[in-house]
């Protein structure tokens, strides 16, 4: 197989999202759960073929209806030699556990380089009060996870095997 070198000179910088809870799900997940249900049992019980839409319909809709309870926080990554500076900005801390990075300051740093543009500083740092610290934690590092280019830890350890 050829190299595409056009494609890869081309490659935008990778993106992440984060999914922040805007409205309780817990209404929505319930109805997808018996939207699932109600599917399975059309199709264990050979219901006819317009049921059997109708139900994969209600499903889509469900599935919707949750995902509507988010709101996504894309961020993009830094150019490679932008985020060497930044993290030079943000040197470990002489005795403490930091190893790359001051784990206090740098987190945040990173995520307000690489957050959407519709807000500035002020407008993220406004919305980070309304945050709990784990959801803090979990919006920052999905800034440092995509800048570091870790992979996706949901992916399963063989995924490439299927690009082969």
């Amino acid at each position: 197989m050829a190299l595409n070198t056009d494609r890869l000179s081309g490659r935008a910088l990778p993106t992440d999202t984060y999914w922040i809870r805007v409205d309780d799900p817990t209404q929505a997940g319930e109805a997808l759960a018996e939207a699932r249900e109600n599917f399975r049992t059309k199709l264990l019980i050979d219901a006819p073929e317009d049921a059997i839409t109708e139900a994969r319909e209600a499903v889509k809709a469900a599935e919707a209806a949750l995902k509507a309870c988010y709101e996504p926080i894309v961020v993009t990554a830094l150019p490679p030699d932008d985020f060497e500076a930044l993290v030079g900005k943000h040197k470990p801390r002489p005795d403490t556990d930091d190893d790359a990075w001051d784990t206090t300051t740098f987190p945040k740093a990173c995520f307000f380089a690489c957050a959407p543009k519709e807000w500035d500083t002020a407008g993220w740092e406004g919305f980070l009060t309304t945050l709990s610290a784990a959801e803090r934690d979990s919006l920052f590092m999905t800034a440092v996870r995509v800048n570091a280019r870790v992979l996706d830890p949901t992916l399963p350890k063989d995924w490439n095997g299927i690009l082969d």
